[in-house]
């Protein structure tokens, strides 16, 4: 696998946006380390699936459809929010008992300020939650942030994050978001005795679940990580025949939702 070093981050990140000294909370130099080296061994598979993509079909999805026969997920309300309603992602998880998605698609174009605000929001949001878990100790603590599970959504795997290049190259945006929110607060949700859902959009054939496994299994070794910590809600192109359904849900088999 291909790794960078933070020393010399900045000769291979390339920032397009102003970058305030509030959005180093999650735009470090070791997050910026961790999402090039997302980026040089993953970047080059996701663009020629893209190309297979693009050849076979103009792409339809399903919706999110299936969350409420998740076991995990049982009986529990579904609340989404976007990238552009950061004033009511505390609210939410304060006041509602509920299944909170950060879909991070909900508009086509959604600004950075937006994109690097949800980010650090979520981030102080789980490390709060985290570290009053360590002050209390064995003692169980009814807070409703503790009972409620967060999924983030990440955009599309064929849209690209134009503001933040890598060797001249545009980030696929599916990296920034996933990338971001599991370096800052996947090992904080575990040690809070949690578990880190994302939920993978518009997979369109078996090819695209391995790169996804694989992505998974790299963050995860990454971060120090037990295999299979991660867990995945996926939604797949409603076109595709049985067999290969199966085999996605075969490679995505540790890492999906129950």
């Amino acid at each position: 696998m291909i790794s960078t070093s933070t020393k010399n981050i900045y000769s291979v990140v390339d920032i397009k946006m102003k970058v305030p000294f509030s959005y180093k909370q999650v735009l470090s130099c070791k997050a910026l380390k961790f999402i090039a080296d997302l980026h040089l061994n993953f970047n080059n598979r996701r663009l020629e699936l893209l190309s297979i993509r693009n050849e076979k079909h103009n792409h339809t999805a399903n919706e999110i459809t299936f969350l409420s026969n998740m076991n995990g997920f049982k009986d529990r309300e579904l609340k989404i929010l976007g990238v552009d309603e950061n004033d009511l992602l505390n609210q939410s998880l304060i006041t509602d008992d509920k299944l909170i998605v950060i879909d991070f698609r909900t508009s086509n174009t959604p600004s950075w300020s937006s994109l690097v605000e949800t980010q650090i929001n979520l981030k102080e949001i789980i490390d709060t939650n985290h570290n009053n878990t360590l002050t209390e100790g064995e003692q169980t603590v009814d807070t409703a942030v503790r009972q409620i599970s967060i999924v983030v959504c990440g955009r599309d795997l064929y849209a690209d994050e134009l503001n933040f290049y890598i060797d001249r190259a545009p980030l696929g945006a599916a990296f920034f978001d996933f990338g971001l929110y599991l370096f800052h607060n996947a090992k904080s949700i575990v040690e809070s005795g949690s578990t880190p859902f994302i939920f993978i959009p518009n997979i369109d054939n078996y090819y695209e679940a391995k790169l996804w496994n694989e992505f998974l299994n790299y963050v995860e070794q990454e971060l120090e990580l037990v295999s299979g910590t991660i867990k995945v809600i996926v939604s797949l192109n409603y076109t595709l025949p049985a067999f290969e359904k199966k085999h996605i849900h075969e490679e995505l088999s540790e890492h999906l939702v129950n």
